[in-house]
């Protein structure tokens, strides 16, 4: 009963307040057009003239002074029609509309007393300055994605301003962690409950428009604390139209010393296909319409291993001893091929269905469906010469939403939206765990197959299984009215309800023959099986939001917003780990209690010049933990604290963050425009694990434990200088430099053990976080001449991140202060050239890009003795590391890996940036 309360609470308020307040409405998915219509002689208002957005059913009519109001318009370049009788009409054609921005279009018309054709001009470009930013938001716009040399659309928003990478990919904006961003489709959230990732990805070809918001976002956007990445997705045409684009290509590397096996160029080692249809369905008179897109990609990757042994081969170690193989023929059951370690495949499919009712009334279905399948992470090094021995990451996620837009009147609409989002995560050998194909491993212990002093295995499987699988269920109402000329209210709500589901064990066997089938190691089954995990949960979410858009003056706009979250994980906790572990720490369990979170934020903008304009932004911004943190060890299984636990905390605080942010626009020229922004953020109740000791009468028990005891603060400033191309220009391009400082607190775990056992305070240090990097310059450039051949390429420079140093202790007592060292600089170019033709109605072209122009190996892991990925102090340290298997190796090299890989042991290409790659393509396109 407790969750149809809480369902109850925000739907049935949505529905009071639009019953109430029918004017009150909006969506996060669209545009706004507003200007005003005169008259060209006398410069009079010209109440009552209609205003149409062409191959729409959207159009106002203009008030008595002149004003006019389009509200609900997808994003993209349109064609507006003025019309009122005695006047000329007017077709103003490249009216761009950005979701969230109001865009300006005045019009004055002449009068006329005989009928003429219509006037064809062009609108007036968008202003490089926008009066109604007022926090940082970017809207990229799928021409731009088109013409730069990227093909995934999270290269698009790392080089927004604010935007950083960690040494994984993983993207932060402005110094929060990589799972503090919401990620939404179509104003629909598609973020993965269990660590709040994306959950479904989208391709390029999909999308019209990518909008990222950073730090001080508006209310309508919740359970973030640093940005809200929104993707709008295309929408089918009036006419039939499609595209067809394939690519092929491989690494060409003179770096043939570190990467091995990739000697020969391979023009199909990494292969795209993608294509889309779009247009109206025949027989509805253009009401339904429909987009199709589809992607696939293959990628052998550029990190090589050799097939020298299977699974089924033993080895055993007695003393200096080694016998391989001691129930076979004793020589490795592998063929010797180089065979690739990073394969990849993946495929999208986006569909978009949708139906004007009646003038007022629209009804949208989208789809998005992605399946992939690549090796599961950390496993390159290990089975590098035993590849059929991994385990590989199998995912598959969908999302399903529909919607009902409904406007009311001219100044007023909404929108009720229904999604549901599936996740399905599996990492595993085989599917089947009792497959007979599985080996056991000596002893149990994969690592037992292990040469000495190496990371290289001779045989076994990976036993290691586990799945996540979430279903979200989401209803999501929101309004937009323009009350007056100067109030915009926006108001909306939504209530998502979860489904966790988590299995993760390794497989045993009873011997190592491998007679007897393997063994799920289900507690039912031995209690001694303290390994095997397993939850379903289903945790609520709701919130609310209320905001007041001021347009005060053309140039002066002011946004108050509150917004209200609400969080129940429906879960059991302990909340006094401590004082039960001698009783058990499963007997004192109670229910989680309900968080409410209350967040208001304020923006303004005002104008400093005529093309310049400040903008200041404050808020306070909240986010559940990340629900595998929160449901973890749900068994509360302590292990006999013979080993140390580790358990998750159903109760946890949402963490919280307040931002500040200052920016200034200021237009150079028509076509140069100058950004800069500083920030702060403060934020706490940051997650962390925390080592605890159960106290003195039991003073040898210690174990885990996830708490909100971190927090960290981020400042910084970005400038960024955007120029775009002049009237038949060939040119245009952005720079963009992003400074900051991103500090988190620190506790030393050894000195936290010891202060607990003696009853001390502990002492915390702030130190640079782990994903920190102080320099960030991102630079793009274009030249092209319409509808003939482009030119682009993206220059990225970034500094290093933190490290905590180490040294051999044989060399030196020195200890150093956590993250106090930094990795080596990054540097990279990409390039793409493209040549477009035409024939007939067919318009296709042939391009060329080159990744990695300059074949620099960035250093993302490094040894930390020596901050590089190519070199270990251990190398000079150690050097007869290897010498009692190098003398067996020369012995007896047909049971052994080539002896080349000993030398180079400390030389981890893993650890680097992708090699220069190259590829050519041609594209297809029909309208």
């Amino acid at each position: 009963m407790q969750i149809n309360r809480v369902f109850l609470l925000p739907l049935l308020t949505a529905i009071l307040l639009l019953l109430v307040f029918p004017n009150i409405i909006y969506t996060a998915t669209t545009g706004k057009l507003a200007g005003k219509v005169t008259d060209k002689e006398t410069g009079e208002p010209l109440p009552g003239a209609n205003i149409i957005v062409v191959g729409t059913n959207l159009g106002a009519a203009s008030d008595a002074q002149g004003n006019y109001t389009i509200l609900n318009i997808p994003p993209g370049k349109y064609t507006v029609l003025f019309r009122f009788i005695g006047y000329h009409e007017v077709n103003v054609q490249n009216v761009q509309i950005n979701v969230d921005f109001t865009s300006h279009l005045d019009n004055a018309l002449s009068p006329s007393t005989i009928e003429m054709e219509e006037v064809v001009v062009l609108a007036d470009r968008t202003p490089l300055v926008r009066n109604d930013l007022t926090n940082t938001q970017v809207a990229v716009t799928s021409e731009t994605i088109d013409a730069l040399p990227i093909d995934e659309l999270s290269q698009v928003i790392r080089l927004q301003p604010g935007v950083t990478t960690d040494n994984s990919g993983e993207i932060h904006i402005r110094g929060g962690r990589s799972n503090e961003i919401t990620t939404q489709v179509n104003g629909i959230s598609v973020a993965n409950p269990f660590d709040n990732s994306q959950a479904v990805g989208i391709a390029t070809n999909a999308v019209q428009e990518v909008s990222v918001s950073a730090g001080t976002f508006s209310a309508e956007y919740g359970n973030a604390l640093s940005g809200v990445v929104n993707y709008v997705t295309k929408e089918g045409g009036n006419e039939l139209a499609a595209t067809f684009k394939t690519w092929s290509g491989d690494h060409a590397t003179t770096r043939k010393d570190i990467y091995f096996g990739i000697d020969e160029f391979d023009p199909l080692n990494k292969r795209r296909l993608e294509a889309t249809l779009g247009g109206p369905i025949p027989g509805t008179n253009k009401k339904a319409k429909i987009f199709l897109s589809g992607v696939m990609q293959k990628d052998k990757g550029y990190l090589y291993g050799l097939d020298i042994y299977k699974p089924q081969d033993i080895l055993l170690i007695d003393g200096d001893s080694l016998i391989f193989d001691p129930y076979g023929d004793g020589l490795p059951s592998g063929s010797g091929d180089t065979v690739p370690m990073a394969v990849k495949e993946s495929y999208n499919a986006t569909a978009k269905l949708s139906y004007d009712m009646t003038a007022r009334v629209k009804l949208s279905y989208d789809l998005v469906f992605d399946h992939s399948k690549l090796p599961g992470p950390g496993q390159f090094r290990n089975f590098r010469f035993n590849p059929d021995g991994r385990r590989f990451l199998y995912k598959q996620n969908i999302s399903h939403s529909f919607s009902l837009t409904h406007v009311l009147n001219n100044a007023s609409f909404y929108t009720l939206k229904f999604a549901g989002n599936f996740t399905n995560a599996k990492n595993r050998v085989y599917e089947n765990p009792l497959d007979d194909r599985y080996v056991a491993s000596y002893e149990g212990n994969l690592n037992n197959n292990l040469f000495p002093q190496t990371d290289y295995l001779a045989g076994g499987h990976n036993l290691d299984r586990d799945e996540d699988k979430t279903t979200s269920f989401i209803s999501k109402l929101d309004f937009i009215s323009q009350v007056t000329p100067v109030h915009e209210l926006r108001y909306g709500g939504d209530f998502v309800q979860h489904e966790l589901r988590h299995e993760s064990y390794t497989l045993l066997h009873a011997d190592i023959s491998g007679a007897e089938p393997q063994i799920i190691p289900y507690p039912e089954v031995d209690p001694d099986f303290t390994e095997y995990q397993f939850y379903k949960h289903r945790p609520v979410q709701a919130s609310l939001y209320l905001l007041d858009k001021m347009e005060l003056a053309k140039s002066f706009i002011l946004n108050v917003g509150i917004r209200y979250d609400y969080f129940n994980s429906q879960a059991l906790y302990n909340p006094d780990l401590i004082g039960t572990v001698d009783s058990g720490v499963d007997r004192n369990l109670i229910e989680s209690e309900t968080k409410h979170m209350l967040a208001p934020r304020i923006s303004l903008s005002f104008p400093i010049t005529d093309q310049g304009i400040i903008r200041f932004s404050y808020g306070h911004f909240y986010q559940t933990p990340p629900l595998e943190k929160i449901y973890r060890n749900p068994r509360f299984e302590d292990l006999g604290f013979i080993s140390v636990p580790s358990f998750g905390n159903a109760n946890l605080e949402p963490e919280k963050s307040i931002q500040y942010e200052l920016g200034l626009q200021q237009a150079l020229t028509e076509d140069l425009k100058f950004d800069l922004t500083a920030y702060y953020k403060d934020v706490s109740n940051l997650i962390q694990s925390r080592r605890l000791v159960a106290g003195e009468a039991a003073a040898s028990k210690e174990f885990n434990v996830i708490t909100n005891i971190s927090y960290a603060n981020v400042k910084g400033f970005t400038i960024s200088l955007l120029k775009r191309p002049a009237h038949n220009g060939l040119l245009s391009g952005s720079i963009d430099y992003t400074f900051q400082v991103a500090e988190g607190a620190f506790e030393d775990p050894l000195d936290f053990f010891l202060d607990v056992r003696s009853d001390r305070q502990s002492e915390q240090a702030f130190v640079p976080l782990s994903h920190d990097r102080t320099h960030t310059l991102n630079s793009t450039l274009t030249l092209s001449k319409s509808q003939n051949w482009s030119l682009s390429g993206i220059a990225s420079y970034w500094s290093g991140t933190p490290y905590t140093p180490t040294l051999p202790s044989n060399l030196t007592t020195v200890e150093f202060e956590n993250n106090s060292a930094r990795r080596p600089l990054s540097f990279n170019v990409d390039l793409r050239f493209e040549k477009f033709l035409k024939m007939g109605a067919l318009r296709y072209s042939l391009f060329f890009q080159m990744n990695n122009v300059l074949d620099l190996h960035n250093e993302r892991l490094i040894h930390r003795s020596t901050g590089q990925s190519l070199t270990s102090l251990d190398e000079v340290n150690n050097p007869t590391r290897f010498d009692i298997l190098r003398a067996q190796m020369r012995n007896n090299p047909a049971i052994f890996f080539p002896e080349i890989f000993l030398d180079s042991f400390y030389q981890r290409e893993d650890w680097l940036s992708e090699p220069r790659e190259i590829r050519v393509g041609m594209s297809f396109s029909f309208n």
